[in-house]
């Protein structure tokens, strides 16, 4: 069964710990609008991240090319 958590609702070890015991997926919701000079290191970071699994992008109706660099 799946699992919604905000990151206020845990800390790295319990994440850790999660993943470890329950095989527990990390996806992480990056919600977007006109973010095109900031959205590749983003999401270069997370992707860096070894506990996230899955990266999510939400354009907003951005008008400054962020969906394509996305």
């Amino acid at each position: 069964m799946g699992a919604t958590f905000h990151h206020r609702d845990f800390d790295l070890r319990t994440l850790r710990r999660l993943k470890a015991e329950q095989r527990t997926v990390v996806s992480c919701v990056v919600p977007t609008l006109n973010e095109a000079a900031t959205i590749g290191k983003v999401l270069a970071a997370l992707r860096r991240n070894p506990l996230v699994d899955e990266l999510v992008v939400v354009d907003s109706g951005s008008t400054d090319g962020t969906r394509e660099l996305a």
